[in-house]
């Protein structure tokens, strides 16, 4: 029988400072950043307010760690979407698809977080910008591609980003609060026929490569077409 060794005092610090960061979360979700008081997530954690400020020296910190938190969890979960996917664009698909659920499941923790950096960072904030962290699955996806000859190499990884996350970010806000697996099936399906159709090597070995207008212009009418199916719902 094995026995389970005692916690030791950094395991109780730890549980303590995580069980602040989920309080102070739920809060900030509630109530958002101005109208978030420590006295209660102090109450929602258990803990005297005074304990707070032995962890986080104001709420600017504590913001800054459920931001952290957040990201940190979202980044695992994107390169763990990918795991056993072999093919570039199958990677490309699991990826689209937890990114856009993640996107609609988590969009007001999103804001707080862009409201933080761009409206209530305090002087002396040690921001971190947690994007190139996350997009380092969608980078290593792409880059792969590249080197097995599965996307061209002729389209710079700054446009399959932004063309990738662009899309994404449209067609969670047209679906809104309103999940549903066909709606996200269908968003990713005509990213991945996108992608598929501007990214992937061209059958012609000697024809000229799409050009950025044409991928734009894709891109545009899959937009209007996710938009339309949003309305009818």
């Amino acid at each position: 029988m094995t026995v389970k060794a005692a916690p030791t005092r950094r395991d109780r610090l730890e549980e303590k400072e995580t069980a602040i960061v989920e309080a102070a979360t739920t809060v900030f979700l509630r109530h958002g950043f101005k109208g978030a008081k420590m006295t209660e997530i102090a109450h929602l954690a258990d803990v005297a307010e005074g304990t707070l400020y032995l962890y986080f020296k104001n709420k600017n910190a504590l913001m800054l760690a459920v931001v952290d938190a957040h990201w940190e969890r979202i980044t695992k979960g994107a390169a763990a979407s990918i795991q056993n996917i072999d093919d570039c664009f199958g990677q490309l698909e699991a990826y689209a698809r937890y990114h856009l659920t993640t996107l609609i499941l988590d969009w007001r923790l999103i804001e707080l977080g862009y409201a933080l950096f761009y409206a209530h960072r305090a002087p002396g904030d040690e921001a971190t910008d947690y994007k190139p962290r996350y997009a380092a699955t969608f980078d290593e996806i792409f880059r792969r591609g590249v080197d097995r000859g599965e996307l061209r190499d002729d389209v710079s990884i700054r446009l399959a980003r932004d063309l990738f996350y662009g899309t994404l970010e449209y067609s969670a806000r047209a679906i809104g609060k309103r999940i549903g697996k066909k709606k996200v099936e269908q968003a990713v399906e005509d990213l991945l026929t996108i992608l598929r159709s501007g990214l992937g090597p061209s059958p012609e070995p000697n024809a000229k490569k799409g050009k950025l207008e044409t991928v734009t212009a894709r891109l545009e009418k899959a937009a209007a077409k996710i938009e339309n199916a949003a309305g009818d719902q």
